[in-house]
């Protein structure tokens, strides 16, 4: 199975919370891949065992068939016989009856009911249709992320890439806190 997934951007400091949330978004993103992949092995399991269920009733069903076939040929063979043996007293005997009997014999249908089809239940997996973001946290029970998008942030559907720049020199730190909060 092969899906195209996203791989996360990990940022190269460990110990700032960027990183933190990007490790834990990794590892939720893992763990839907690996979710993912076991619903795609139970629907390959679910192929599989239905495959051989249906093979299994089909040489069942043939193998009644066959069954059938070889009764029907039976009472051919067994009725022939008797209008044979019946035809065969009346031959020198009552040349009217061997016609009467010759006619029963010419209306004789041999008829094999329609094939039926039994109901049964198959239960079809279905995969599911979207992936739902639940908080466990009580203070946030509907999930939401409590925050402002703009335009220059990357949305859900947002292709970019998002990473921040960490201050790294001396310089940068400086500069960074003479910045006011709202411009950083």
């Amino acid at each position: 199975m092969s899906y195209s997934y996203h791989t996360t951007y990990l940022p190269s400091t460990s110990s700032t919370p960027l990183y933190e949330i990007y490790r834990l978004f990794s590892n939720k993103e893992n763990n839907m891949k690996d979710e993912l992949q076991h619903f795609h092995d139970e629907l390959l399991i679910w192929k599989h065992n239905t495959i051989i269920e249906i093979t299994r009733h089909v040489d069942i069903e043939v193998r009644k068939l066959n069954e059938l076939r070889n009764d029907i040929v039976k009472d051919i063979i067994k009725k022939r016989d008797e209008y044979a043996t019946t035809i065969g007293y009346y031959i020198n005997k009552n040349p009217d009856e061997v016609d009467k009997i010759f006619s029963q014999c010419e209306k004789l249908k041999f008829e094999l009911e329609k094939i039926r089809y039994k109901t049964t239940e198959l239960n079809w997996p279905c995969v599911p249709e979207k992936c739902t973001v639940k908080s466990t946290d009580t203070d946030n029970q509907n999930g939401t992320f409590i925050g402002k998008l703009d335009s220059d942030t990357a949305s859900t559907t947002d292709k970019r890439q998002t990473a921040v720049k960490l201050p790294t020199t001396p310089t940068d730190i400086s500069r960074d806190k003479n910045r006011s909060p709202s411009s950083r």
